[in-house]
């Protein structure tokens, strides 16, 4: 920010900015030091959809011990998809279903600790805990 033009100029993660100005030896204020300060705005990290938190949804055996977990989808769905994220976000593993109650997601691959698993139900996104040992 600019507290000499009351101006604002954007600086976008990853890219490169220039910012032009000009200093007059008649007004103290372009010489100031505190002419200049950044900003910092809170910003909410997350997805854009609404995700809600339900019982709705079951995961067992939860924590995994096997190859496989079972999500128990509750009442027949039209389409299911069930998306494994490790603790870095980073997508694991995927799985869909169409007019099935339960989707089984393959563990056997996965190291031991905690993922998120993401369901997408008729349109309605639903998340849950999981843990492998």
């Amino acid at each position: 920010m600019d507290n000499l033009n009351n101006t604002r100029t954007l600086l976008n993660d990853g890219q490169s900015t220039s910012y032009s100005f000009t200093v007059d030896s008649a007004n103290s204020q372009s010489m100031a030091f505190d002419r200049f300060k950044i900003v910092f705005e809170n910003t909410t990290l997350g997805v854009d959809d609404v995700i809600t938190y339900t019982t709705a949804i079951k995961i067992y055996p939860n924590p995994s011990t096997g190859d496989f977990v079972t999500l128990d989808l509750g009442l027949t769905s039209s389409v299911a998809q069930g998306s494994v994220y490790n603790v870095l976000g980073q997508l694991v593993s995927t799985q869909e279903t169409k007019g099935l109650s339960k989707l089984t997601i393959n563990t056997s691959e996965l190291a031991a600790g905690t993922y998120i698993v993401n369901v997408v139900l008729d349109g309605q996104k639903y998340v849950e805990k999981l843990l492998v040992k």
